[in-house]
């Protein structure tokens, strides 16, 4: 399996950053709320001509008056709500494939469905509606509402040429029980990003929920990872730690090194049952690099590398 890593870029264009979180190797950046369409270009322009690529993570560039940002409501039991959201991300796509990324992020089910028998105070959310409590809605109103938009995604994204990659959100049982493997099943030509943070603090959030059995039930369909690790109890404060092989699950931070063997188990079986295809997972370190020093950001890639079995890969454009 061909992986790619990238590093995130979230709001600032700055090219200073850029060239610190880089190594030699890496594929590119994934980019998200930038603050114009203007920079949006400018840092297209930078990655090309520093011989990186770009994916987008929705949405390319933030706009707080709309309810779609920071996540387009695709999963909202209303239907006029769910088509405007399903039109921001046509344009969206749109947009990703005039600027030369190969997908689109785009988070599900949003909103989030909370079961309101568990604890959420760890958590941070955006904005107000990008929730709502499971007693209103059901698991069928969620099969219902899910059976009509990733089909619509996965249309779409064949029309437009780019890929589009459903990133789960907090998941409610019924999701990650049964809605998520059996429509990733259906619609096979959308990507799933996995987000190793998230999964962290659903774990720890829901009794029921097991990291483990998860990606073991969408391992299939698993083309995207966001890597980042947080300490239980902190994530209030922003979040987004660069993973770290000293940082343990016993001091309770995510069991990242469980996570990276798991998907180099998966990159293995992948390649040997597609002779002839080098399947691609894109790994993107959607860190904080500013919390740790040049030596740590610097173990981080390495470990990362190491543990996926690709410590020398070199991505070429």
């Amino acid at each position: 399996m061909k992986h790619h890593f990238l590093t995130g870029v979230y709001r600032d264009f700055d090219p200073s950053r850029i060239r610190r979180e880089t190594r030699s190797g890496f594929w590119g950046l994934e980019v998200s709320m930038l603050r114009s369409i203007g920079e949006a270009y400018r840092l297209t322009d930078f990655a090309w001509s520093s011989g990186l690529r770009i994916g987008i993570h929705y949405p390319l560039v933030e706009d707080p008056s709309s309810v779609n940002c920071p996540h387009a409501m695709i999963a909202s039991p209303n239907r006029s709500v769910r088509e405007r959201a399903l039109a921001a991300v046509e344009k969206e796509l749109r947009l990703a494939k005039d600027l030369g990324s190969p997908y689109l992020i785009v988070h599900y089910p949003k909103p989030a469905v909370l079961d309101d028998r568990l604890d959420w105070s760890d958590w941070r959310f955006a904005r107000k509606g990008e929730t709502i409590p499971a007693n209103s809605t059901c698991e069928e109103e969620q099969i219902e509402i899910a059976s009509d938009v990733l089909p619509l995604l996965s249309a779409l994204s064949t029309e437009v040429g780019v890929k589009i990659v459903i990133e789960h959100d907090i998941l409610h049982a019924w999701h990650y029980l049964r809605l998520f493997p059996k429509l990733l099943g259906e619609n096979p030509n959308l990507g799933f990003c996995i987000d190793s943070g998230r999964l962290h603090l659903q774990e720890h959030t829901d009794p029921g929920f097991s990291a483990r059995a998860f990606l073991e039930a969408v391992s299939a369909y698993i083309s995207n990872v966001h890597l980042w690790t947080v300490q239980l109890g902190q994530n209030k404060m922003g979040g987004h730690h660069p993973v770290l092989p000293s940082l343990t699950a016993e001091e309770g931070w995510a069991d990242i090194g469980g996570l990276l063997s798991f998907l180099a188990e998966v990159s293995s079986s992948k390649t040997a049952t597609t002779p002839g295809v080098q399947p691609e997972l894109f790994v993107t370190f959607e860190h904080r690099a500013d919390l740790v020093t040049d030596e740590d950001l610097a173990i981080c890639y390495s470990w990362v590398r190491r543990s996926l079995g690709t410590p020398n890969q070199v991505d070429a454009i």
